[in-house]
């Protein structure tokens, strides 16, 4: 728990925790959009 404790360290963390979710929900979107546009 001690990087935590560093906020650049913790800053980098969420950054790459958001991105991340960020990537999954654009591909996520995207797969419904393909889905719905073949219904």
């Amino acid at each position: 728990m001690v990087k935590y404790a560093d906020p650049e360290y913790y800053q980098s963390f969420l950054d790459e925790l958001l991105q991340r979710s960020t990537k999954t929900a654009m591909s996520c979107e995207l797969s419904v959009e393909s889905t719905r546009g073949k219904l």
